[in-house]
């Protein structure tokens, strides 16, 4: 089967722990996508951070984001999982659940291809976790994982925990080489600086 890349969906956490060496490492190894909200909370960060060094990084991941290395995805899909309504969620929580949705719906639209969530976020590590019986091409990792994996060409246990219970998943070498085709539908390259409210997101009901 042909050498397929992983898809790398990244929050907050995993940009902030990171530096332009990283990005530049991890849009080699696989297609780098980033939530909406996660970009947006990224911009946010480079005016109101409260520590100067995530101001820093903030500022210079929204200036390595023109490269096009990274694109910012819309994709929306309502989880069964949700434990409150949206309104009544922490922004912290309403970004998470965010992140989750995003990853579901990108892995449910392009199930030939292992979608990894990149995260620092036990609570969002957790909730991907607790998705994956329902989308077995769905994983989350944590920076260090995805570093080492990357460097040393070592998979994480999740994923081969991933491929030893469900051995029908696109075959995933220990360091892909081809890039996988962008989608054409839930992934845009990323935006200018926002300064509304935002495009309206794609919804995408999850049944069964």
């Amino acid at each position: 089967m042909a050498e397929t890349q992983p898809l790398l969906v990244f929050d907050t956490t995993a940009i902030l722990a990171s530096q332009t060496r990283q990005w530049q490492e991890w849009a080699r190894f696989g297609q780098c996508v980033m939530p909406l909200g996660v970009y947006q909370d990224i911009e946010f960060l480079t005016q109101r951070a409260i520590e100067p060094q995530q101001e820093a990084v903030a500022r210079e991941f929204i200036r390595y984001s023109a490269t096009g290395d990274f694109v910012v995805s819309d994709a929306e899909a309502l989880v069964k999982e949700q434990e409150a309504e949206a309104s009544q969620l922490s922004k912290r929580l309403r970004l998470v659940q965010a992140i989750a949705e995003c990853a579901y719906a990108l892995a449910k639209q392009q199930v030939g291809t292992l979608v990894v969530v990149v995260s620092n976020d036990r609570p969002l590590v957790d909730r991907i976790q607790r998705l994956q019986p329902q989308i077995p091409n769905l994983a989350a990792i944590s920076v260090a994982e995805l570093v080492q994996w990357n460097r040393l060409q070592q998979r994480p246990v999740i994923l081969i925990r991933r491929y030893t219970a469900c051995p029908d998943l696109p075959f995933l070498p220990r360091h892909p080489k081809h890039r996988f085709p962008q989608s054409p539908t839930l992934v845009r390259p990323p935006a200018p600086p926002c300064r509304c409210s935002g495009p309206s997101l794609t919804s995408q009901g999850v049944g069964g």
